[in-house]
């Protein structure tokens, strides 16, 4: 005697399309979250050029940097590791329009906000 007992049915392929589809939108916004809770937000800012030195004004803030700058990005959009930016090689007292990346670092009670990256291509 044998009994016939109906197999569990399968998902559709179109419930397992629409849960992928909300994984992947799901992942999407919390990596979005994250990365605007980071504070790595472009700024822009009209450099003030020294000898090797530049201080940078944005949104209230003057940033100074001196000797050299972690990374740089040339006019060409080509990336530099370390040195000093092109851009800002010029005639000491001119001023340029950059883009530049300095993050809010907390350490011992304080905060700093270097300038990492400098974009001259504005």
């Amino acid at each position: 005697m044998s009994l016939d007992v109906p197999s569990p049915r399968s998902p559709q392929p179109l419930t397992v399309g629409v849960a992928i589809l909300l994984v992947f939108l799901l992942g999407l916004t919390v990596g979005v979250v994250i990365d605007r809770s980071r504070g790595d937000v472009w700024k822009s800012g009209r450099a003030h050029v020294g000898e090797r030195q530049v201080s940078i004004e944005s949104d209230g803030w003057t940033y100074g940097a001196e000797g050299s700058i972690p990374a740089w990005i040339d006019m060409r959009g080509t990336r530099h590791d370390g040195g000093w930016p092109g851009c800002l090689d010029g005639r000491v007292g001119s001023t340029r329009t950059v883009r530049f990346l300095a993050p809010n670092v907390d350490f011992d009670g304080g905060s700093i906000r270097p300038i990492v990256v400098v974009d001259c291509r504005g």
